[in-house]
């Protein structure tokens, strides 16, 4: 079966990883963020560079393995330089790409240092540009650390599981206020207080499948099974920074088999739907 994983750091992934991805399936992958510019001090000229880098070197290393690389553009909430201003300036020309398909991964994010007025005028600049470019936005989902998430039945994690459920309703309003297409948002990192929350509104749940944010193929599966698999995808979310998987996306397909969802369920939300949403060729 072909797979597609919607939201990865593609400068993380070396040989062995995209000789794995193939052969586990993977076609594609939706480049977003990475590495080199998660560094302190940080221009507009810097994420620019790394954007080129990911349209023209990363598309050529993957493609070695058969593997499509496409990538999404914009300003992470952690990660915004100071002149930010300039970035929108020189979009356009990044946007004509053809293996440009998304803004992303951009949002909110309270723990991020950049004032949150900044972060939400950022935003609203992206949706705008987003409509006139007809592209998806991929929009983070701001997350608890590891040891809030594994007590599980602390009354604490009710909390924040709560404050994550704020969070989606603070993105659907700005979503609102832009009179955007709720189809064209993805936010990233759902968890299952919010997978429903999100697909019930129109947009489009991802769960990341990663160790860090302790999420394993098989609590991915058993928030699809009550999802609405239309509107659900699945990215593996692979960074440096933290533990990642590169194959989260087929193990999470195995569990999907062993918990006996049909081929085109399966089919739906690792391939289909990133193919098309992001309009892939």
């Amino acid at each position: 079966m072909k797979m597609i994983d919607p939201g990865t750091d593609v400068t993380s992934l070396n040989r062995n990883n995209l000789e794995e991805m193939a052969l586990a399936g993977i076609t594609g992958l939706v480049a977003t963020l990475g590495t080199p510019v998660r560094t302190k001090v940080m221009s507009a000229q810097t994420l620019l560079e790394f954007y080129e880098t990911q349209i023209d070197f990363q598309h050529k290393r993957t493609r070695e393995y058969l593997i499509d690389t496409y990538v999404a553009v914009g300003i992470h909430p952690f990660f915004v330089p100071a002149d930010w201003e300039k970035v929108f300036k020189e979009l356009p020309k990044y946007l004509k790409e053809k293996r440009v398909v998304a803004f992303g991964e951009t949002g909110l994010d309270p723990r991020s240092p950049v004032p949150m007025a900044t972060q939400e005028e950022i935003f609203k600049v992206e949706l705008r540009m987003a409509k006139e470019y007809n592209k998806v936005v991929i929009a983070h989902l701001p997350q608890q650390w590891q040891k809030e998430h594994t007590a599980i039945t602390n009354s604490g994690v009710t909390l924040a599981l709560s404050e994550q459920q704020q969070w989606v309703k603070k993105l659907l309003e700005l979503l609102d206020e832009a009179k955007f297409n709720p189809g064209h948002l993805v936010i990233e990192h759902a968890n299952a207080p919010v997978v429903k929350m999100i697909t019930d509104s129109g947009c489009n749940a991802c769960i990341s499948v990663q160790p860090w944010r302790n999420i394993t193929p098989k609590d991915a599966t058993r928030m699809l099974q009550t999802a609405d698999l239309n509107r659900t995808l699945i990215n593996s979310d692979c960074g440096i920074w933290l533990p990642s998987d590169p194959l989260s996306v087929p193990k999470t397909v195995l569990e999907m088999r062993l918990l006996n969802f049909r081929d085109e369920e399966i089919e739906n939300v690792v391939y289909k739907n990133p193919t098309r949403l992001f309009n892939l060729a």
